[in-house]
């Protein structure tokens, strides 16, 4: 297993930025009943800083199964 630094993997927090948007939209397309609920509690915590970019896209692009 590889460990990056934390510069490392700020530095490469843009990188290929649409592809990581896609990756991250089928990942939470597929999540299960518990951790999607989880996750959509994480995401509209009130204590979160504001977020540029939305990878939250299950509402926008449903995926069909």
């Amino acid at each position: 297993m590889k460990i990056y630094t934390r510069e490392v993997m700020e530095g490469r927090r843009f990188i290929n930025s649409e592809e990581q948007r896609k990756m991250w939209m089928v990942v939470g397309c597929n999540l299960g009943p518990v951790v999607l609920k989880e996750y959509d509690g994480l995401a509209n915590c009130e204590n979160q800083k504001p977020n540029r970019v939305n990878f939250g896209p299950r509402r926008q692009f449903a995926m069909k199964k």
